[in-house]
């Protein structure tokens, strides 16, 4: 357990600064919903958007990407953080796949939230409903509430770090998740969890929560994947990664996605999808591998950008998209 302790001391040191750069047959405009759900009728998809399968090859049109997205119950969908077009696509597509399942309930199971605030969310949205009213669809029911209610009591009680985070960026995300009647759930493994395990404050020797300890037991990790992740890791901070720093980062990398993968295993039975980085949702090292069987179930659908190079193995279903302009290449100070 020393170890791991040495371990979450590296990569918290490493990850500094990783939050946003890292990674991880119908009419046209029509959407499949499962049994008891309601078919949604939506414009044409998005301009200058390529959508594939990896391992055929084959593109694939907006339409069968809604249907594909809305006929499944669970669903992980990447992203780029700092890619715009990314966040205003997936809002789509969580609004589809929440109107296809309007009795269920569903899950939204955000990266963007850290776990230990998931009580403080709850209460919040107990005490301020996402209710459509004159005071605007954001508003919790009550004429004349201030824009953005209850978005932003939400966020407040989620400690949401919008510095971070690069707000307004993920705005159309969870207006999505809130206007669709998603369940939310905060799921991340934050900073201030590892921190805490470092130094616990009764001074004995810290372990990481049982659920989660017994997930990363459960997952099989093959030579290939653990060389798959330790790659990604590599990329992710643009090569400068010392390889000593790797096995700690990788442990890190492995606990985030165990606490993103809780939430869907918790919730067997209820309908869930997960928004997340790229990095975390691939198959081959991310958030499928403490799925068990039921990952062979789940839908995951990658968000890169035009000239991504597409390989099999990473994601079900790749949507490209045009890159941002951005003032660095991410590599600065890391």
């Amino acid at each position: 357990m020393a170890g791991f302790v040495a371990a979450v001391a590296v990569a918290l040191a490493a990850l500094a600064g990783c939050a946003v750069t890292g990674q991880a047959g119908m009419s046209p405009g029509a959407v499949a919903s499962p049994a008891g759900g309601r078919a949604a009728a939506h414009p044409p998809g998005p301009p200058g958007v390529v959508i594939q399968e990896p391992d055929t090859g084959r593109q694939l049109t907006w339409s069968t990407l809604q249907e594909r997205v809305a006929a499944h119950g669970t669903v992980l969908l990447g992203e780029r953080h700092d890619n715009p077009e990314h966040h205003r696509v997936r809002a789509r597509l969580i609004s589809a796949w929440l109107a296809a399942r309007p009795q269920d309930a569903p899950a939204v199971v955000f990266e963007q939230l850290d776990r230990e605030h998931q009580p403080a969310l709850q209460a919040a949205v107990a005490a301020y409903p996402w209710t459509a009213s004159p005071g605007g669809p954001a508003s919790g029911g009550r004429s004349g509430a201030a824009p953005g209610m209850p978005l932003e009591v939400w966020l407040d009680a989620a400690r949401f770090d919008r510095k971070a985070w690069r707000w307004p960026l993920h705005r159309p995300l969870f207006e999505a998740a809130g206007e669709g009647g998603g369940h939310w759930v905060a799921a991340n493994f934050s900073r201030a969890s590892a921190r805490a395990m470092m130094r616990p404050a009764d001074g004995r020797q810290p372990e990481p929560p049982a659920a989660l300890t017994r997930l990363l037991a459960s997952a099989d990790w093959p030579d290939t994947a653990r060389a798959a992740l330790a790659e990604s890791l590599r990329i992710g901070h643009c090569h400068k990664l010392p390889e000593t720093a790797i096995p700690a980062v990788a442990r890190m990398q492995q606990l985030r996605d165990a606490a993103l993968a809780e939430p869907l295993q918790a919730e067997v039975g209820r309908p869930a999808l997960l928004i997340a980085g790229n990095g975390h949702v691939r198959r081959d090292h991310g958030v499928p591998r403490y799925l068990g069987a039921a990952a062979g179930q789940a839908l995951v659908v990658g968000f890169e950008e035009h000239g991504w190079a597409v390989r099999p193995g990473h994601y079900d279903i790749v949507v490209l998209t045009a890159a941002p302009v951005r003032e660095t290449s991410g590599c600065e100070g890391l």
